[in-house]
């Protein structure tokens, strides 16, 4: 029927002129064929590995960073910049676009009418091959982590997952914790939110970089705080005027959302002069769930205090009252984890944390709650396979393919069009 329409309709040179526009499109679809006939198997849904998360995000959802994309125009450019860097064609692009499994892509593309929509996506990808091609020979051949460090990073700031060079930037963001959380003293939930920061650096520590990809239950099982707090406490730490840490990636499917720790550039150079913090960094552990977390904090200060300390000291540290401290002294004392001196208050090193756990019958309590998260990802995995439908080739010519889904009905739609193509 198509093929009637177009020769009845047009000249042979405008059919001839035609064919040539599409020669592109022609060659992907016998492509397509080709691989087709061979049964070789190729999911479209699999990005090449050097696409971050980042990018993939934008590609699949449709959503950016705003302080890092001004405009759609921008973001979608991105995506096309880092599909030419990782080597993929433009027929690659053109396949996840319709096949459904780039829809956040195809999505910004809808605002053309859909006979431009091809050109308009060929002419971005070479504006994209070119600024590859100027950049790439542009750059040096080689990155060292002996190169100049970057105060704020992320994904692609050359650094390698366990450098030396992470871990002295986790240094010093504890540093610019430590200098930071005087602005938590004042909120009924700034306890919670020191041990959410708390998670999320022991977190940055355990994977070797500044930026975590850990589900709101794995740092709920970190903070003793429940998984809808965590959340809570995330979006209001990361709107913060100086935030510590900054979202750069929305969750998909299996994979949390991505934060990043982040040195406000007021605290750059005195969280960078002043000296590392001793030990690990602990969020809750397991034995102060029953504790409190006042206690947490109280023990924490006696124990990176080599000498002892007076309730001043540990008021000043902790930042909080001194009715607090006493009590949370008194705690300590009689599960024998802290003792009183002439010169003032100390920990007791031979009392084991993890036994006054036991005996408050904690570690159970904790293996309950990871059981439980690991059932409730099983399901989550499940409930994303049974939702997952991708197409396997290019829809036929008379496949009735639902671009609403992905980019919105064409415009010359009406109401009435919508409502009898949802009963059909």
């Amino acid at each position: 029927m198509a093929l009637d329409v177009v020769t009845k309709r047009n000249t042979q040179a405008t059919v001839s002129k035609l064919i040539e526009t599409l020669t592109v499109d022609l060659a992907a679809v016998a492509a397509q064929r080709a691989t087709t006939e061979k049964t070789v198997t190729v999911d479209p849904s699999v990005p090449p590995e050097t696409i971050s998360r980042r990018i993939m995000t934008i590609a699949t959802h449709g959503t950016y960073d705003t302080s890092r994309y001004e405009s759609p125009s921008e973001a979608r450019q991105a995506v096309l910049v880092a599909a030419v860097a990782a080597g993929m064609q433009l027929t690659d692009v053109q396949r996840r676009t319709q096949q459904g499994s780039w829809p956040g892509l195809a999505q910004f593309y809808s605002r053309y009418s859909p006979g431009q929509r091809a050109a308009s996506l060929r002419r971005d990808w070479l504006k994209a091959s070119k600024f590859v091609a100027n950049n790439t020979a542009e750059a040096p051949v080689r990155k060292t982590n002996t190169s100049g460090p970057s105060s704020q990073g992320g994904w692609g700031n050359g650094f390698e997952l366990g450098s030396s060079q992470e871990h002295q930037f986790l240094r010093s963001w504890r540093s610019a914790l430590a200098l930071s959380e005087k602005r938590y003293q004042s909120s009924r939930s700034g306890l919670g939110r020191r041990l959410v920061l708390r998670a999320l650096g022991a977190a940055a520590h355990m994977t070797g970089s500044r930026v975590i990809e850990f589900g709101v239950r794995s740092l709920a099982v970190s903070s003793g705080i429940e998984p809808t707090t965590v959340a809570a406490h995330l979006r209001a730490l990361r709107s913060e005027s100086d935030p510590l840490i900054r979202h750069v990636g929305e969750a998909r499917g299996v994979h949390g959302d991505q934060y990043e720790l982040v040195i406000p550039a007021h605290l750059q150079e005195s969280a960078t002069k002043r000296s590392w913090p001793a030990g690990k960094l602990h969020s809750l552990r397991p034995a102060f769930r029953e504790l409190g977390a006042a206690a947490a904090f109280v023990y924490e200060a006696l124990e990176s205090n080599a000498n002892t300390a007076s309730v001043s000291d540990v008021v000043r540290e902790t930042g909080l009252s001194r009715s607090a401290v006493h009590d949370a002294l008194e705690v300590l004392a009689a599960w024998s984890l802290a003792e009183r001196t002439a010169t003032g208050w100390t920990i007791r090193k031979e009392t084991s944390l993890n036994a006054v756990a036991e005996v408050l019958g904690v570690l159970e309590m904790v293996i309950e709650q990871v059981l439980r998260y690991k059932q409730q990802r099983v399901l989550w995995r499940e409930w994303l396979a049974q939702r997952l439908t991708l197409f396997s080739s290019f829809p036929a010519p008379d496949d009735d393919y639902p671009w609403e889904q992905f980019c919105g009905p064409p415009d010359d739609w009406t109401l009435s069009d919508l409502a009898l193509r949802a009963a059909s």
